[in-house]
């Protein structure tokens, strides 16, 4: 019996070319609507079954989010005495996530120089010019707020 996929599809049509006749990907397949793993019993993806997944999956990480993100959703349906918070932990807790690369910022850089290159002397001067403007700040906010009324500005206005 093929591995069948979410909506009916076979999951032996994603593999690469010469793979197919192989057969099944993995004995360790969801059993609807209970997903326990047709194989162990255990509560899918058991562990055989994320080794497996995250094996087919490995050159296209985000269509196993995808799958797995399709089947907690369907799962959740079927299975609604269960917190998703497990669920979800059990079907997308596993996944290893990558951090994408960030792309170098220039003006980050040139500031990380410039911090470098301040001598220290002028580095605690900035440092009590920084303190010194937030206390003045806090002192603001401290201040009572006066609310006049349209009437009260345009008294003042005109004594002006």
């Amino acid at each position: 019996m093929p591995a069948v996929g979410p909506a009916g599809r076979s999951r032996l049509a994603r593999l690469p070319p010469g793979r197919a006749e192989a057969g099944p990907v993995s004995e360790h397949l969801p059993l609807r609507p209970s997903w326990l793993c047709t194989a162990c019993g255990r509560p899918w993806p058991c562990g055989t079954a994320r080794v497996d997944l995250a094996t087919e999956y490995a050159d296209v990480p985000v269509a196993l989010a995808v799958y797995l993100a399709s089947c907690y959703l369907e799962c959740f349906a079927n299975q609604s005495g269960v917190p998703s918070g497990d669920l979800h932990l059990r079907f997308l807790g596993w996944i290893p996530i990558r951090q994408p690369a960030q792309a170098p910022d220039p003006a980050l850089d040139a500031y990380r120089q410039w911090d470098d290159a301040v001598d220290p002397h002028e580095r605690a001067a900035l440092d009590a010019l920084a303190n010194q403007d937030d206390q003045s700040w806090a002192n603001v906010a401290d201040d009572p707020v006066v609310i006049e009324s349209s009437n009260d500005i345009a008294l003042r206005d005109a004594e002006w």
